[in-house]
């Protein structure tokens, strides 16, 4: 369906398919499903049109990814959520919704039995981080908050970026752990600008490394473990 419009992205030796939908019109939404195959939760039936192309969105994403490896499967969640990926694939999905028509997904796909945690945020979201300093404290340490000044007055997307990331970090964890993580058991500890990576404390020894991409209306954050 050529309103949904595909983007490869590559980056290191990881390939991502990116998905985004403009002003959808309502009768093409169950259509879609349809066309793709694929198929939704029964408690979706009553759910919002948003909350369904929101899901529509992803599984496309995934379509693609698909697509390169000619494997075709029907990916299911678990208790939390969490995508109950197949033996041969591990990977990861994310979404975001601009209003109830239109939105951007993005996935992975991998056979190399690498758990990775993929995030992507509109960059005008970043606005949000501004205008509730409160918010702040939901997914960063007061000492971490302090850490981060420096780099904030430097990059306005900086704290979009951060929450990104931390996003990745607990959907590997999930993936590889099946535990999920609150913000907060994730420490800012590193950032490297010419690399665009984050490093992140999990414990005392445990540390994380966190790529980040910045798109031209996204950003897009990614943690392999």
């Amino acid at each position: 369906m050529h309103c949904f419009q595909h983007q490869i992205i590559q980056h290191q030796h990881f390939t991502f398919s990116k998905v985004y939908v403009e002003d959808l019109a309502p009768q093409y939404l169950e259509y879609a499903y349809q066309f793709y195959n694929i198929q939704y939760p029964i408690k979706f039936h009553n759910f919002k049109p948003k909350k369904k192309l929101e899901f529509l969105l992803g599984r496309i994403a995934l379509y693609h990814q698909q697509q390169w490896y000619g494997d075709y499967f029907n990916l299911k969640n678990g208790q939390y959520g969490q995508p109950l990926w197949p033996d041969s694939f591990l990977g990861s999905i994310s979404h975001t919704m601009i209003n109830e028509r239109s939105g951007v997904a993005i996935a992975t796909l991998n056979i190399d039995q690498q758990h990775i945690g993929i995030d992507i945020e509109l960059k005008r979201n970043t606005s949000f981080f501004i205008e509730n300093s409160n918010f702040l404290n939901q997914f960063l340490h007061e000492s971490e908050q302090y850490q981060l000044k420096s780099f904030s007055k430097d990059n306005s997307l900086f704290y979009l970026i951060i929450f990104s990331a931390k996003e990745s970090v607990i959907k590997a964890i999930c993936s590889q752990q099946h535990i999920i993580l609150n913000f907060h058991d994730i420490q800012f500890y590193h950032y490297d600008y010419l690399k665009q990576k984050m490093t992140f404390k999990l414990s005392k020894t445990l540390k994380v490394s966190v790529n980040y991409l910045i798109l031209e209306q996204e950003i897009m954050t990614y943690c392999v473990l």
